[in-house]
């Protein structure tokens, strides 16, 4: 896959502009499937957050998978899943 490249102006607080290129490709997501077993979950590139002040990007990837069913925010919490870059 190709990486995202961009140039903001205007934004930095010393610089006119800034450039960068989002790393290519993307993490591997697996989520619970249940009975000890993940599954795997299609990643989707969620967000990205540009700090000009802290010379910083950061980038929030997310999997995308049929749920079992509506789960609480407390077994979310402790609900096994892995990520692989």
């Amino acid at each position: 896959a190709a990486s995202l490249a961009f140039r903001l102006d205007h934004v930095h607080p010393r610089r006119p502009h800034i450039e960068f290129r989002l790393p290519s490709g993307a993490p591997q997501i697996k989520v619970d499937g249940r009975n000890g077993k993940l599954v795997p979950a299609d990643p989707v590139l969620h967000h990205v957050v540009i700090e000009p002040d802290l010379d910083r990007v950061s980038v929030v990837w997310r999997g995308a998978a049929p749920a079992l069913r509506r789960y609480s925010l407390d077994e979310l919490a402790v609900m096994p899943l892995e990520v692989i870059w």
